[in-house]
């Protein structure tokens, strides 16, 4: 009887795994109170939790450069709504995607994922603007010090550089 109980413990780790954890799971109130006090912590670390996945959603949606956030090799784990607004692809469209595929120009002359500092770059987005962005590429280093993955933070520079290239034209 109390060993069925463990069963909730996978459907909660799973739950948590999709990211749609409800302390809710985890009560259990005919299990033994050591386990009862096991599911209460598990609760209240799920809520945090969620809590503070809530809070990076928000952040990240309000930051006006496009972020992107890849895996090790590359593909797009997450893009914020500016980063999707720039490659003028839809959220789902873009994830899951090989960066390199996705803004072709910025990983053209370059051999493989290697952080910088400042590369500039010009592609034309899926909905046929051209875009010029200021990026940035950083490591995510994971506990153990290897690589977690990258982010790619883009800048759109486009408004200024075709002032720029009026003036450079005037002057």
């Amino acid at each position: 009887r109390w060993l069925g109980n463990l069963g909730r413990i996978q459907a909660f780790d799973q739950a948590m795994r999709s990211g749609d954890a409800a302390p809710a799971l985890l009560l259990a109130e005919e299990a033994p109170l050591e386990f009862r006090e096991t599911f209460e912590v598990l609760g209240r670390a799920a809520a945090n939790l969620q809590s503070q996945r809530v809070q990076a959603a928000v952040t990240l949606g309000a930051i006006a450069d496009g972020v992107f956030t890849l895996d090790p090799e590359g593909r797009v784990l997450l893009a914020n709504p500016a980063a999707c607004g720039m490659t003028g692809r839809h959220h789902e469209d873009a994830l899951g995607m090989p960066v390199a595929e996705l803004l072709p120009a910025l990983f053209a002359d370059v051999g493989g994922l290697e952080p910088w500092a400042r590369r500039r770059a010009s592609f034309v987005a899926a909905d046929g603007r051209e875009v010029i962005v200021d990026t940035s590429l950083s490591l995510i280093s994971g506990p153990d010090g290897t690589s977690a993955g990258f982010v790619l933070a883009c800048r759109d520079v486009s408004e200024q550089h075709a002032l720029d290239q009026r003036l450079h034209a005037e002057l």
